[in-house]
């Protein structure tokens, strides 16, 4: 099924990060400290969107994103926020994006062409508490039901 502009800009949102909730593994936030840790949720959210300039789909437009992050067991532990702007062509999104967990938050950021089909991979450019000085990638995952898979791989 062919998705409007306005379901690909949700879905492009993530935080990298965002649905189903798959089973996934997590490390605890105090590995993090450690170059070469891995974290693993599952991210649901919703979007609220802004259409500027030309009606529809343009360069400019933005989505707002939050939502819950679970870990493997399906428990909550925190939450996501991204804000993307749509940067053609024909759909490139610009996203900045955070996880919040109870002992600190992840900050990525990154730009790509969204493909539901494909995963796409942001920066992790940074954090605070556990997570200060965080570096390292987020592949994100589209999963059914607008929601995303999230493997962040800490340097």
């Amino acid at each position: 099924m062919e998705r409007s502009g306005k379901q690909r800009l949700l879905m492009a949102g993530v935080i990298g990060v965002a649905g189903a909730l798959a089973a996934v593994g997590t490390v605890g936030p105090a590995d993090a400290q450690h170059g070469g840790s891995e974290l693993h949720f599952v991210v649901q959210t919703t979007a609220t969107f802004v259409d500027v300039g030309q009606s529809g789909e343009s360069q400019g437009d933005r989505s707002a994103e939050s939502g819950t992050v679970f870990d493997r067991d399906g428990k909550e532990v925190g939450r996501a926020m991204a804000d993307c702007v749509l940067v053609p062509p024909p759909t490139h999104y610009q996203c900045a994006a955070a996880i919040l967990l109870e002992r600190g938050q992840i900050m990525t950021l990154g730009g790509f062409q969204y493909d539901p089909a494909r995963p796409f991979t942001l920066a992790v450019v940074g954090g605070t508490g556990d997570y200060a000085g965080a570096s390292g990638l987020a592949e994100v995952t589209t999963v059914a039901g607008s929601g995303y898979k999230v493997d962040i791989h800490l340097r």
